[in-house]
């Protein structure tokens, strides 16, 4: 089982919506990628100075499962249209559970 966690830090002259709008466009995801087996993202309450707004922690079968899901359709949409045009910061790491 491979693990997949991802920070994200906005710009800071985001949409205010940008962050909701990011949280709903992900959470729609495991309905339609097959390969996820689970899917958990929250938003930081914490706002410190090295926070991330938004973390995303998820699992797939192995390493071949994380890139269909890295290239799926729905996914590269969410990427495309409410993470790159306000992102100033990401971070993603991948392990072996």
């Amino acid at each position: 089982m491979i693990r997949h966690v991802v920070l994200i830090r906005f710009r800071d002259d985001s949409p205010e919506t940008a962050i909701d709008d990011l949280v709903a466009g992900l959470k729609a995801l495991p309905p339609k990628v097959p390969e996820i087996k689970s899917y958990e993202v929250g938003v930081d309450i914490a706002h410190g100075q090295n926070s991330a707004q938004i973390c995303l922690v998820s699992d797939f079968e192995d390493m071949d499962a994380l890139e269909r899901y890295r290239i799926h359709p729905d996914h590269r949409e969410v990427v495309d249209r409410l993470i790159l045009p306000y992102l100033n910061e990401i971070t993603a790491a991948d392990y072996e559970r």
